[in-house]
């Protein structure tokens, strides 16, 4: 649909089922400690996760101290954007990468109790965007497309007019 789509998905969360673990509580380990295993690869993929977000135009959103799990691996969304923390709202946002990295205002969504603004957000067909739960880019059949649009207008279209619009896109129609 979009071929800016490669560009703003190639840094898309892989990991559907990873929930950011809350914070480890600061404990002083024996350094004769066998079991001392630091998953710094944890860290490690939060800031690549992070590493197209360019804090400065979202001064306002900070990156998630954690996860919760509600029972259930994440929502899809966050294939497609960054969970963030709102300061001033002090609630949960989800932020669209999409949006963010070609600079278009909008795209962040209160996600604290629900995903489904930004699911339909994602939804939407718009450059960057037309994906469902299943990764599935929505389709829009032309000829539909723009009878549905001059239905929605209030132009009356009759029947014979709707076949002779279908019929121009048929291609075993065209007379060679």
């Amino acid at each position: 649909m979009n071929g800016n789509l490669d560009l703003v998905f190639k840094d898309v969360l892989v990991r559907k089922n990873r929930i950011n673990p809350p914070p480890k509580p600061e404990v002083e380990s024996d350094p004769s400690d066998a079991d001392d295993n630091n998953n710094d690869d944890d860290d490690a993929d939060d800031d690549d996760r992070f590493s197209q977000l360019n804090w400065q135009r979202v001064p306002h959103l900070q990156k998630r101290a954690y996860e919760q799990k509600r029972g259930g691996k994440p929502s899809w969304i966050y294939l497609y954007g960054w969970p963030v923390w709102h300061q001033t709202f002090r609630v949960k946002y989800w932020l669209c990468t999409y949006y963010h990295l070609h600079q278009i205002s909008g795209g962040e969504f209160n996600v604290e109790r629900a995903t489904s603004s930004a699911a339909g957000h994602l939804k939407q067909l718009i450059p960057g965007h037309g994906v469902n739960k299943d990764s599935k880019m929505s389709s829009r059949n032309s000829q539909s497309s723009l009878l549905a649009i001059m239905q929605a207008r209030g132009v009356e279209v009759s029947q014979e007019v709707a076949n002779e619009m279908a019929g121009a896109f048929c291609n075993s129609c065209i007379a060679s």
